[in-house]
């Protein structure tokens, strides 16, 4: 399998949804040895260790829906979550690491 590099975009490659229409959301790669996160803005199809963060500072505080979809580079939905998020002194913050799966996914993912 070739190696090809797949950009992080975030407004092609996943979505998120929230009660905050101000929340920002940065990738990061993780140092498999520290876990400490690294900011990136492209990454190697073969990278195991890539995150989306999402935080906000303007949430009304209390419990709200957050939804994560994450699609391949052929538009295909590779993975979705549901949780919920609790703001507090209007701030959040969420971080999913999401892996490529080779036999499934293509690349762009």
């Amino acid at each position: 399998m070739r190696k090809s590099i797949a950009l992080l975009l975030m407004l092609l490659g996943c979505s998120a949804y929230a009660d905050a229409p101000f929340a920002k959301a940065s990738f990061v790669r993780l140092d498999p040895k520290t876990n400490k996160p690294s900011p990136i803005t492209s990454a190697q199809i073969n990278d195991r260790h890539v995150c989306l963060v999402i935080t906000d500072v303007s949430t009304i505080d209390g419990d709200h829906s957050l939804g994560i979809a994450i699609y391949d580079g052929a538009g295909r939905e590779a993975y979705r979550s549901m949780s919920t998020i609790t703001a507090k002194d209007k701030k959040w913050g969420r971080t999913i690491c999401y892996g490529y799966n080779v036999e499934h996914d293509a690349p762009g993912t």
